[in-house]
């Protein structure tokens, strides 16, 4: 029977595609004995089309076509009521029947009159609208058409309905065992004759799931100050107000938390979720675009007080956040490398919320978490060349923690930077001159993680020195002037260096770096928080360089790792560092691996690092080393085909990692044009546009932001530019993608290019 409800879906699904045009009003549902999935070969299809237009020719075309799928399929047609009264129903009708009005008597008093299967019964208004308020509180199968409108007449008539039935039978407070008994018998009244919903073990497994649902729904409204919809119905038309009693706490629980008993209907609701999940992460689509202030209109609203069932909060999350949320995972999503995607990690993800692990302890919190978390790390080091402890004796040999991201990273960094030059500040205090601090950073390129950690660390986020950079990296020569010049001045207390800064991707000399900065006592910091990606491959590796010559090593696996957020990590070439920065209590006991005695600002942790447990070991280094090659050159290939054309400028030829940063110039425009400042200015605003417009349009984005062009390749010297970026770690983007987002920057940029080039008119 199912593969017959397959092919009337396609059927109906194809049909619908020519008969209504894109932006109207309807939809289409199947209901009865295939929705239940109890039909048998003897039972007909109930379909209904409801739409905003109906006129005979449309009516005639949905009657012929659910006739002619019987036929075809060897149906039996149902001809009790008449096609024209329930195959294509007018959105007004709809209206008017969910209103209640097939309930009303003359004096507008509600009341249930018993069906008799007579013309005169069957035919008469009344009775069509009662049956569709009836229909509509069913179960159905959508097929197509206007999901959201479709979710909220289906609400408003579920309450209608129990409203008018309650009404009508005196009944001022509902359970749902109280619901339950009012939709399914009037007395001797059952089924077909009172509300369809017949005594059944299928219809009653429906009604023990709607009536809470119902029941949530009705007390929301009691304590609701919304409006109603105007393009759905009046909603919940008595006049009297019904109360809805509060749940019995046990039956609460039972529902809304896992049991024992209630796996299966918990699975039923994790598969939706889980279905809508994939949905979202497989659509090819960035974003939905809304501005800032509607999506406040959607989302903000008053503290649930009565709470709702887990559909309609499901229902709500789908329409108004997952809708307009961007979707990292998309092919088209060349902004960062952030795609969190690989299925064996978010598989991972969904353990550590099920699991519930807390690391702040080990032996009675994360016994297991603790050593995988444990012998992640020990990979990591071992990716990035450190020295690795095979005798674990306690969470101080580990020479490493898993934090939130990377500015936490970061700042832990400094944190032990800061204890290095100044022991034992965290249990005295600051007993030195802050003002006389100071870090080092490469021009330009730095992340502002650094300077916010030196502020709340207490050492001021001015107190910091650019060193110059030559092709994005730190100039060496200025470098050694800067210690020799600030020696009697300042105490030097940490140089930081990338593995692949956030803009150009660059990887520092480290061998250089880390020689000056021993010879003058200084921690030595690398942000790889990008450039650990290249640790897994054979053949991008040696553009590591030393990277072992760090103090300090951050990572974030959540970015290059197609891992969901978040995960970074802080490394330390000497694991006992990790002592100058813990701190225990008795309620962190001092358990040999637990990691709440080394994680400054982090209590209790969650077990992120199962994520890439879960991916490491499914894809293995081998993989994600081909994967992370095929990125790299990806990126290469995007700046050789920018390289050929006349319209774009490259600012980084030489493609480090995967950052390709460029620009779209009109070919008319010349720096000789106008003042190389006006040229500037006018170049950046069009790139800025076509960067905001690609994305509210919402099919690509990539990234952007200011940054000298040191290499000169706009030809105006080092002025500040406003290039676009890309950046993408998405194993589903390929050339194809490249191409076409080339297209739609060149089809963006000629749009409005004469708005900051106009072009001169012939004399």
């Amino acid at each position: 029977m199912m593969g017959k409800l397959a092919l009337f879906k396609d059927a109906l699904s194809t049909f619908c595609s020519t008969e209504f045009i894109s932006d109207e009003k309807y939809f289409v549902v199947i209901y009865g004995s295939y929705a239940y999935g109890v039909a048998t070969p003897k039972s007909d299809v109930d379909i209904m089309f409801v739409a905003d237009c109906v006129d005979d020719g449309r009516m005639q075309r949905c009657i012929d076509l659910v006739k002619e799928l019987h036929v075809q399929h060897g149906l039996p047609l149902d001809t009790e009521l008449k096609y024209e009264h329930k195959v294509l129903i007018p959105t007004s009708f709809m209206k008017e029947a969910i209103s209640g009005a097939g309930f009303m008597d003359a004096d507008g008093a509600f009341h249930i009159p018993v069906i008799q299967k007579t013309h005169q019964c069957l035919e008469s208004v009344a009775l069509r609208q009662r049956f569709l308020l009836g229909l509509m509180a069913h179960k159905h199968v959508f097929i197509t058409g206007d999901e959201v409108w479709y979710t909220a007449t289906r609400q408003a008539a579920q309450c209608n309905l129990v409203t008018a039935v309650a009404a009508a039978r005196g009944v001022k407070s509902v359970t749902p065992a109280i619901l339950k008994n009012l939709l399914l018998r009037n007395g001797d009244d059952i089924g077909d004759f009172y509300l369809g919903f017949k005594d059944t073990p299928t219809h009653h497994a429906y009604l023990d799931a709607l009536c809470p649902q119902i029941c949530a729904r009705l007390a929301a409204s009691n304590n609701s100050t919304d409006l109603p919809r105007d393009d759905v119905v009046n909603l919940y038309i008595a006049e009297t107000n019904i109360d809805v009693a509060a749940p019995d706490l046990d039956e609460l629980i039972q529902r809304e938390f896992v049991t024992q008993e209630n796996t299966n209907e918990v699975l039923e609701k994790l598969t939706d979720v889980l279905r809508a999940g994939l949905n979202f992460k497989a659509c090819d689509r960035v974003i939905e675009h809304l501005p800032q202030d509607t999506l406040k209109d959607k989302i903000f609203q008053p503290i649930p007080l009565v709470g709702q069932n887990f559909e309609d909060t499901m229902r709500e999350f789908k329409d108004n956040v997952m809708r307009y949320s961007t979707n990292f995972g998309s092919k088209n999503f060349m902004a960062f490398p952030d795609c969190g995607n690989s299925v064996a990690a978010l598989a991972g993800a969904m353990m550590v919320n099920f699991m519930n692990q807390n690391l702040i302890n080990s032996k009675h919190c994360a016994p297991t978490a603790s050593m995988v978390e444990i012998n992640v790390i020990q990979w990591l080091r071992e990716l990035v060349g450190y020295e690795v402890e095979h005798e674990i004796k306690d969470i101080f040999d580990a020479g490493g923690i898993i934090v939130t991201g990377g500015v936490l990273a970061n700042t832990t960094a400094m944190l032990m930077a800061r204890e290095h030059a100044f022991p034992g500040t965290k249990d005295k205090g600051i007993s030195f001159d802050p003002a006389s601090v100071r870090v080092i950073l490469p021009k330009y390129v730095d992340h502002y993680s650094i300077r916010s950690s030196l502020g709340w660390l207490g050492l001021g986020e001015q107190n910091v020195i650019y060193v110059n950079t030559r092709n994005f990296r730190i100039d060496l020569e200025h470098l050694e002037r800067i210690l020799e010049e600030g020696k009697d001045k300042y105490r030097f207390m940490a140089i930081v260096a990338y593995a692949g800064d956030s803009r150009s991707m660059t990887i520092d000399n480290f061998a250089a770096i880390s020689k000056i900065a021993q010879q003058n006592g200084i921690w030595f910091h690398i942000d790889a928080c990008h450039g650990l990606q290249y640790a897994f491959s054979d053949t991008l590796k040696p553009k590591l360089g030393d990277i072992h010559k760090g103090d300090s090593i951050t990572v974030d696996p959540h970015k290059i790792l197609f891992l969901p957020y978040n995960l970074s990590a802080v490394l330390v070439k000497e694991p006992g560092s990790l002592r100058q920065v813990s701190g225990t209590s008795d309620l962190i006991m001092k358990e040999e691996y637990a990691f709440g005695q080394v994680t400054p600002f982090i209590g209790s942790k969650a077990f992120w690092s199962l994520k890439l447990w879960f991916m490491w070991k499914t894809l293995g280094r081998q993989n994600i080393g081909r994967l992370i090659e095929r990125r790299h050159n990806l990126a290469v290939y995007l700046s050789e085909r920018l390289g050929e054309r006349q319209d774009f400028i490259v600012l980084n030829r030489e493609v480090n990692i995967n950052s390709v940063m460029f620009m779209y110039k009109p070919p008319h425009a010349q720096p000789q044009h106008a003042a190389l400042d006006e040229y500037v200015r006018r170049l950046n605003n069009l790139n800025k546009e076509i960067q905001d417009k690609m994305f509210c349009e919402g099919d690509f984005y990539v990234h952007t932001f200011s940054i000298p062009d040191l290499g000169n390749a706009a030809g105006t010297g080092q002025r500040m530019l406003q290039p676009l970026r890309y950046m993408c770690g998405n194993p589903l983007t390929k050339e194809q993608d490249v191409e076409e987002l080339i297209g739609r920057v060149c089809k963006l940029g000629r749009s409005i290019e004469e708005t900051h080039f106009p072009l001169k008119p012939k004399p």
